[in-house]
């Protein structure tokens, strides 16, 4: 039987497509991460919740990772000019 500490901390995770929105992204895709254990989520009787922590965390990496990928083309385009 789930504690109420542990009730209260679900109560502020996110649903698939709360964090499907902050990823820019689909909600289907979010809960795939959760299934393959990306991002904490866990499966309740009306859906799956994702930790939004979790979600953060994974949209700091894609932005990161974005950035340095611009910033590689960036350097492309210079050594062509």
């Amino acid at each position: 039987m789930a504690n109420i500490e542990q009730l209260r901390e679900l109560e502020k995770w996110w649903s698939p497509s709360e964090a499907g929105r902050a990823l820019e992204t689909s909600g289907q895709w979010v809960t795939h991460l959760a299934r393959t254990g990306q991002i904490r989520g866990v499966k309740t009787s009306l859906g799956w919740l994702v930790d939004p922590e979790d979600v953060k965390k994974v949209a700091a990496e894609r932005k990161r990772r974005k950035r340095a990928e611009q910033r590689r083309e960036q350097r492309k385009q210079l050594q062509l000019a």
